[in-house]
């Protein structure tokens, strides 16, 4: 990856890291905490710590590049596998090629994991039944 993009990567995770510090993201996981029984409050005070403090911060996984599965996709990231994400190799090229909020998607995903892929809320967001098929 050259530098700019890698630096764009992480200008972005920023922005989401200092998002999850807003006080209108932590009333909305506090909501969701006290109606599902979730600890996204807690998970985003725990990747906080981690972001604030220079050694942790200088230890968060760098961006890669990896070939997708599916060509469409921008960027993925497996919490159970860690917490790098990947960056389609054939799709993005230059800091221009970055998907418009893939970084925070990619995010999203890492504090998702990091409160239990089974808990309530998440099971709700993904109920097939609020998705019309395509066809």
């Amino acid at each position: 990856m050259s530098l700019s993009l890698v630096e764009e990567i992480n200008d972005q995770r920023n922005r989401t890291y200092d998002l999850m510090q807003e006080p209108y993201a932590r009333e909305r996981a506090k909501a969701v905490d006290q109606q599902y029984g979730t600890d996204y409050l807690k998970v985003y005070d725990s990747m906080l710590e981690k972001y604030v403090d220079i050694d942790e911060y200088f230890q968060l996984p760098e961006p890669k590049y990896k070939k997708m599965e599916r060509p469409t996709i921008g960027a993925q990231v497996t919490p159970s596998e860690g917490n790098t994400i990947y960056f389609n190799r054939d799709m993005i090229k230059v800091p221009e090629d970055i998907p418009n909020s893939v970084v925070l998607h990619e995010m999203g995903h890492l504090v998702d994991g990091a409160t239990g892929m089974n808990n309530e809320f998440l099971r709700k967001l993904g109920d097939k039944s609020k998705f019309v098929p395509f066809n």
